[in-house]
C-alpha cells in the first residue's frame, strides 16, 4: 500500500479486484488484473489535486503487478480493507474519498452486492443448499459513509445481473456498521459499469470497458475535471465501444459534483482498444442464467482473429459470417423464465393478478374478526400439461402482484410493456398514472404489496404431516417478507416501492415471532397442569383457611407435624379418604394388570377435548391478519406427487390453513389431480356422480374455486419461441425476442381502452383508429424497417402484415387489461349472459365459478392473435360453461368438433351414420351412443345447439376449432370403448351364480 503520511486534506483509495473463487461455478474475471494494474498507474502517475492530494493507495487483489497490502480476497480480507480504508479518509472531513470494485456483482431481493472471493453457490442439479454471506452491501457500504468525508467517488465495475437459481441464496453485509449523520455538503458520484439487469464487459486481453472509459475520460482532462464531466463522458464512451450491444450502458447517481483533477496532466499508455469477453456472469455456464457472452469471449467482425488471445475459446455464433454455418446446438435448459416474456404472456400474467387482487379485495372488504372469520382462502388452479409454461407463468403473475420483492427493479417484461422509468410499484392494481391523469383512490389495506411464497410440493413429499411443512414454508415466507420490506403501502400517484423503516420492520417481525413463540408455548400440555396446579394451591388455601390442615402434635417431647388435623371431623374424614385413596389405587392397578380394559383417563380426555386443530386454524388466521398484506402461495410440482400426498395437502388447504387473507394459486394437471382423489377414495366410486363427472372430479371441484386452462401457443409466436432457441447466444435470438419499442403504442392504447370500455367486446374498431394515428404509424413503419433488417429477403407485404399483427397484438393486450377489472365490463358481461341464466347450474358456487371462468378466458381471447371476441363471444361464454358443468362432453367436443354440427342436425344419430368413421372420436356405434346421451339432457341440449327455446349462437365445427386454439386440452380423448352387445348383463349373471 502506497501511504503519504502528511497532514490535510487528501484523497485515499481503494482499489479491490477479485478475479478467481474458491466455488468452481463461479468464473473467472480475466480483466482484473489489467483494469486494476492501470487505474493504480494513473492515480500514482497521473493524478493532480492540489486541494487534496494522493495520501493513500490501497490495492487488493491477487492479480494485480502491484504489491497488495493484505493476504486474499476473502470477505474478511476485504472487510479489514475496507474499515482501514474508511479511518484514513474520514480523518478530515475534506478528504477525497475513492472506491473502485471489479470483480462478480449481483442484483438480489437485498439490493446490490459484491462477491467476495471465498462465496459459494449452489451447485448445479442441488436441490437444498444454506444461505452464504460473503458478500458486501453495497448500499449498507454506501450508506456508512454518510458522516465521512465530503467528497466521494464509488466506482463499481461489476454486472447487475439479477439472482439466478444458483445464487438466490446470497446474503449481503456490511463490513461497516457507522450510522452517523449524513454531512450537510456531501458530494457523491456512484457510477455503476451496467445497468439493473444487465452485464458488464471487457475486451479479450484488457482491462474492462468501464476502466477503460474511465482512463479515456481523466486522460483527455489533465488540466482539470469534475465528477459531473466524468460521468457523462464515461457514459458517452462506453456506448461508444459497446455500439454492437445497445443495451449496454453505465448508470451514474449524484448528489452534487466536485472537482476530481484540479491542475496538472499524466502521460500514461492507454490501454488496448480491443472489445470482446463479457466480464461478468453470475450463473455458471449451462444453469441457463447467463447469456452466452458470459461464456464464449465476442469480437467485433472487423477484428482479426489474430488479435485474440491464442487460448481463447472460438468465437461465438455471433462471429460467424453469413455464410458460415452455426456450431451445433448447445444444450437448453428448461428452467422456468423470471423475467423475459418469450411466450408473449405477460400480459396475461398481469390481467389475472389484478383478477386475484380483485377477488381479494372483496374477500377482505374491513379488517376480519381474527376468531370469527372460519372462511377457506381462494384457490384457484392453472392447468397444463408437464412442461406447458405454468412455472413460469406463475413466476410472471408474481412479480406482477410484487414488482419490488425480487430486486431493485421490477422484471423485465414490465419494463419492456410501461417502460424502463414508469412507476410499476402498485402495477397490481392500476397502471400508472399518466402526466395529466389521476391515481385511483384505494384504501391504504389494499395498496400494500403482496407477499409470495413458493413451496415446491414434489420436493417436500417426504415430509409428514404435508400440511405442518407447509405452514412453515408460509411462515418463514412471511416472516422474512416483513422483515426486508415492512408493511407500507405504495403511492399510486408514483408507483415507487415503498420505502420500509428498519426499526418499524424489525419490531413489526419481532412481534409476529412474539406471537408465534406464544401460541407454541401456551399449549394445553402446558395450560392443563398450571390449571390443575392453581386448583391445588386454591384447595389447600382454602383447607388451611377452615383449619382442617395444619400442624399438630408438639410438646411433650413430641415432633411437630403438618397434615390433617384429627381434633376435627372433617381432618378425621380427610385423613380417613386420603387412605382409601391410596388402598384404591394399589387395588386398580393390580386389577387393571390382569384384566386390562378401557383406559378411562384417554376416554375422559377424548369426550372433553373439542377439535384439535381448531387452535391451530385460529392461529394462522391472526397470523395473516397480522401480516396487513395479501399473501399468494403458488403450489408448484403437485402433480408429480403420490395421490396421498396430493389430497392430504388440497384438505389441507381447505380445512387447516383457512383464511381469506390467502390465495393459493396451484399449478398441475387436473387429470392428474383428479384420478389422484379417485385412487384415494376408491371406496367411493359408486357414489352417482353422473356421466359426466368421476368421484374425483367432484373433489377437485369442491377444493378450487376458478381453474384456468393456459391458453395455447399460436403457430406464429411458436415459430419465433423455436428460432430464439435455435439461435440461443447469437444476434438473431436478440432481433427475435427483442421487438419494436412498444411503450409509446401501448400507452396510446391503454388511454383509447380506458375510454372506451366496450371495446373489450369489438376489438376492431379501436385497434383500426389507434393504428391509424402518429403513433401507431410510427410503430408500424419502425417494427417493419426492423424486420426488413432481420429477414433481409422477406416479402414487403408479408413484413408489412407482420408488423400490423404485433401491433394489433399491443392494442389488444391492452384492452384485455382494462377489461380484467373494468365495472363497466362486468356489467356489460352480466347483460350478455342473461340468455343464458335457466340454463346455468342451479349451484350458487358453480355459478360463481362460470362466471369467474368467462372473465379470464374472455380476457385471454383478447390476447390471442387469431381469436375474434367480437363473433365468438357469446360461444366462448358457452365453452366455459361446458367446460365447468359438463366436462365430459367438452373432452368429447375437443377430440370431435364435428361433432357441434352433428348434434345440431335434426337428425343427429343418422348424420353420425353418414359422417366419414375417421374424424368421429370411435366407431359409428359407439359415437351414437355418446349423441343419444347428449341428446336425453334438454340442458345440454340448449346450451350446445340452442333447443328449448335458448337464445343466441349456438355452437358449430368452425367455432370449436377456433375455440379450441385458445383451450387446448392437455390430453387427447381415448377414443370410445366398444360395448359388447352380446354380453349378458351383470345382474343375470349375478342371479346365474346364486
Amino acid at each position: 500500500m502506497l501511504q503519504v503520511n502528511e497532514e490535510g486534506a487528501g484523497t485515499h483509495v481503494l482499489l479491490i479486484g477479485v478475479s478467481s473463487y474458491s466455488a468452481g461455478n463461479i468464473p473467472t474475471v480475466r480483466a482484473v488484473g489489467p483494469s486494476v494494474d492501470a487505474i493504480a498507474a494513473w492515480w500514482t502517475q497521473g493524478f493532480v489535486n492540489s486541494t487534496a492530494p494522493l495520501r493513500s493507495l490501497d490495492v487488493i487483489t491477487s492479480e494485480s503487478g502491484l504489491e497488495t497490502s493484505i493476504g486474499g480476497t476473502d470477505f474478511e480480507a476485504l472487510s479489514k480493507a475496507i474499515r482501514a480504508w474508511y479511518d484514513r479518509a474520514s480523518s478530515d472531513p475534506e478528504n477525497i474519498a475513492v472506491f473502485y470494485f471489479i470483480g462478480h456483482g449481483l442484483q438480489t431481493s437485498e439490493g446490490y452486492t459484491l462477491l467476495a472471493s471465498d462465496l459459494a453457490l449452489r451447485a448445479k442439479g442441488s436441490a437444498v443448499s444454506p444461505p452464504t454471506d460473503q458478500a458486501i452491501a453495497v448500499d449498507d457500504l454506501t450508506n456508512a459513509f454518510h458522516g465521512g468525508p465530503s467528497r466521494q467517488l464509488w466506482m463499481f465495475d461489476t454486472a447487475r445481473e439479477t439472482a439466478g437459481p444458483s445464487s438466490s441464496k446470497v446474503l449481503a453485509r456490511s463490513p461497516l456498521n457507522v450510522r452517523n449523520p449524513s454531512s450537510p455538503d456531501l458530494r457523491r458520484l456512484v457510477l455503476y459499469a451496467a445497468r439493473v439487469g444487465e452485464l458488464a464487459f471487457s475486451s479479450a486481453d484488457g482491462p474492462s470497458d468501464f476502466a477503460r472509459a474511465f482512463l479515456d475520460t481523466v486522460h483527455a482532462h489533465p488540466d482539470g475535471l469534475d465528477t459531473s464531466q466524468l460521468a457523462k463522458e464515461m457514459t458517452a464512451r462506453v456506448e461508444e465501444i459497446r455500439s454492437d450491444r445497445p443495451s449496454a450502458g453505465i448508470e451514474a447517481q449524484s448528489t452534487s459534483s466536485f472537482e476530481l483533477i484540479v491542475a496538472g496532466s499524466a502521460d500514461v499508455n492507454q490501454p488496448s482498444s480491443q472489445v470482446g469477453e463479457a466480464v461478468t456472469s453470475m450463473d455458471p455456464p449451462g444453469t441457463g442464467n447467463s447469456p452466452t457472452e458470459s461464456v464464449v469471449p465476442r469480437t467485433r467482425p472487423e477484428e482479426s482473429s489474430s488479435s485474440q488471445d491464442p487460448n481463447a475459446p472460438a468465437p461465438g455464433p455471433a462471429q460467424s459470417g453469413s455464410g458460415t454455418p452455426p456450431p451445433d446446438l448447445e444444450f437448453l435448459d428448461d428452467d422456468a423464465q423470471v423475467e423475459v416474456d418469450s411466450l408473449g404472456r405477460g400480459a396475461l400474467a398481469v390481467v389475472v393478478a389484478r383478477r386475484l387482487h380483485a377477488i381479494w379485495r372483496k374477500s377482505n372488504p374491513k379488517k376480519s374478526a381474527l376468531a370469527d372469520d372460519d372462511r377457506s382462502g381462494f384457490v384457484m388452479h392453472l392447468d397444463a400439461p408437464w412442461g406447458g409454461g405454468k412455472t413460469t407463468f406463475a413466476n410472471f403473475v408474481a412479480r406482477v402482484l410484487n414488482p419490488f420483492g425480487y430486486g431493485a427493479r421490477p422484471a423485465q417484461f414490465l419494463r419492456d410493456h410501461y417502460g424502463e422509468d414508469a412507476g410499476l410499484g402498485a402495477i397490481f392494481v392500476a397502471d400508472p398514472p399518466g402526466p395529466d391523469e389521476k391515481s385511483v383512490l384505494l384504501a391504504e389495506d389494499f395498496r400494500r404489496p403482496w407477499i409470495v411464497i413458493d413451496y415446491n410440493a414434489w420436493r417436500m413429499e417426504h415430509t409428514s404431516p404435508p400440511w405442518w411443512t407447509f405452514y412453515q414454508v408460509i411462515r418463514k415466507g412471511c416472516f422474512g417478507a416483513v422483515l426486508r420490506k415492512g408493511d407500507s403501502a405504495v403511492d399510486l400517484a408514483t408507483g415507487v416501492s415503498p420505502k420500509a423503516s428498519r426499526w418499524r420492520s424489525a419490531l413489526l417481525w419481532a412481534w409476529l415471532w412474539g406471537n408465534e413463540i406464544r401460541w407454541r408455548v401456551w399449549t394445553p400440555k402446558l395450560i392443563v397442569p398450571l390449571a390443575g396446579f392453581m386448583l391445588s394451591v386454591l384447595i389447600f388455601f382454602s383447607l388451611w383457611k377452615f383449619g382442617w390442615i395444619g400442624t399438630s402434635g408438639a410438646g411433650a417431647g413430641k415432633e411437630e407435624t403438618f397434615g390433617f388435623l384429627n381434633s376435627t371431623l372433617p381432618g378425621w374424614i380427610m385423613t380417613g379418604l386420603a387412605g382409601l385413596t391410596i388402598v384404591g389405587g394399589i387395588a386398580s392397578l393390580i386389577v387393571e394388570s390382569l384384566a386390562p380394559g378401557v383406559d378411562p383417563l384417554a376416554e375422559r380426555i377424548g369426550l372433553g377435548r373439542s377439535d384439535p386443530l381448531e387452535r391451530f386454524r385460529r392461529h394462522f388466521h391472526r397470523t395473516m391478519c397480522l401480516l396487513r398484506r395479501p399473501v399468494l402461495v403458488i403450489v408448484d410440482d403437485l402433480d408429480r406427487c403420490k395421490p396421498a400426498v396430493i389430497v392430504d395437502l388440497v384438505r389441507g388447504i381447505q380445512t387447516i390453513l383457512r383464511s381469506p387473507r390467502v390465495v393459493f394459486l396451484v399449478l398441475g394437471d387436473r387429470n392428474w389431480l383428479e384420478c389422484a382423489f379417485e385412487t384415494v377414495h376408491a371406496d367411493m366410486t359408486k357414489v352417482v356422480g353422473g356421466v359426466e363427472q368421476s368421484v374425483g372430479a367432484r373433489f377437485v371441484e369442491k377444493a378450487i374455486q376458478l381453474s384456468f386452462l393456459l391458453p395455447g401457443l399460436d403457430p406464429k409466436r411458436q415459430k419465433d419461441f423455436v428460432a430464439g432457441l435455435l439461435h440461443a447466444g447469437t444476434e438473431v435470438s436478440a432481433q427475435i425476442s427483442r421487438q419494436t419499442p412498444s411503450v409509446d403504442l401501448r400507452t396510446a392504447a391503454r388511454v383509447a381502452a380506458k375510454a372506451e370500455p366496450g371495446a373489450a367486446f369489438d376489438t376492431g374498431q379501436l385497434r383500426s383508429s389507434i393504428l391509424e394515428t402518429a403513433v401507431g404509424q410510427e410503430f408500424l413503419t419502425n417494427a417493419a424497417e426492423e424486420l426488413r433488417k432481420a429477414q433481409p429477403a422477406g416479402n414487403s407485404d408479408e413484413l408489412h402484415a407482420e408488423a400490423r399483427r404485433r401491433a394489433g397484438q399491443i392494442v389488444n393486450e391492452e384492452i384485455a387489461i382494462q377489461a380484467a377489472v373494468a365495472s363497466s365490463v362486468e356489467a356489460e358481461t352480466a347483460k350478455r349472459l342473461e340468455p343464458l341464466a335457466p340454463w346455468l347450474p342451479g349451484n350458487p358456487r358453480q355459478i360463481k365459478r362460470i362466471l369467474n371462468g368467462i372473465a379470464l378466458y374472455h380476457a385471454a381471447a383478447l390476447q390471442h392473435p387469431t381469436f375474434s371476441t367480437a363473433q365468438r363471444w357469446f360461444q366462448l361464454a358457452l365453452w366455459v360453461v361446458l367446460m365447468t358443468e359438463w366436462p365430459m362432453t367438452w373432452r368429447l367436443l375437443a377430440a370431435c368438433p364435428e361433432l357441434a354440427d352433428i348434434l345440431c342436425d335434426d337428425d343427429p344419430l343418422a348424420r353420425a351414420a353418414r359422417t366419414d368413421a375417421a374424424l368421429l372420436p370411435g366407431s359409428v356405434v359407439a359415437t351414437q351412443r355418446e349423441i343419444q346421451r347428449i341428446l336425453s339432457s334438454p340442458e345440454l341440449m340448449a346450451l350446445i345447439a340452442g333447443r328449448s327455446g335458448r337464445q343466441g349462437d349456438r355452437l358449430d365445427t368452425e367455432a370449436v376449432r377456433e375455440l379450441l386454439s385458445l383451450t387446448p386440452p392437455n390430453a387427447r380423448l381415448p377414443r370410445l370403448r366398444e360395448e359388447d352387445e352380446n354380453a349378458e348383463p351383470e345382474k343375470s349373471k349375478k342371479k346365474k351364480k346364486k
